[in-house]
């Protein structure tokens, strides 16, 4: 290690690269499904609508 400083540091700095990139995939692949699933809510309650006014109120509540 005392030999190959710069070795190491290499080694170490793809190891917090490895890390960063697996935590971004993993949440991507998270926030990927928290959107599909929020889009398909909201296609159903577009869809199930019946008219503006019910539209209006399912999504706003009133």
């Amino acid at each position: 290690a005392e030999a190959n400083p710069a070795q190491i540091e290499r080694a170490a700095l793809k190891s917090e690269l490895d890390q960063t990139r697996t935590q971004l995939q993993r949440h991507a692949k998270k926030d990927l499904q928290r959107f599909s699933q929020d889009s398909s809510n909201f296609l159903n309650v577009f869809f199930e609508s019946t008219s503006l006014a019910d539209l209006w109120a399912r999504m706003t509540g009133k």
